[in-house]
């Protein structure tokens, strides 16, 4: 997978606006101060089994951008 395809990936998850990620299923949020703290989804969110850590995984994601150029 591509880093492009994993930014693609993770924003049909997740939704980034003024410091906050966002569940797009449940709308949970996470502000970038709490990053280290696993993900609260809303009881019932179908993403919950996926959602470890978003800040991480978008870290991740722009790390392999910087270098992929």
């Amino acid at each position: 997978m591509s880093a492009n395809d994993d930014l693609i990936e993770w924003n049909t998850h997740w939704r980034l606006a003024a410091g906050i990620v966002s569940c797009k299923a449940c709308k949970a949020q996470q502000r970038e101060i709490d990053r280290s703290a696993p993900f609260s989804h809303h009881p019932g969110c179908g993403q919950a089994a996926k959602s470890g850590l978003p800040w991480d995984q978008l870290d991740l994601i722009c790390h392999t951008f910087k270098h992929a150029t």
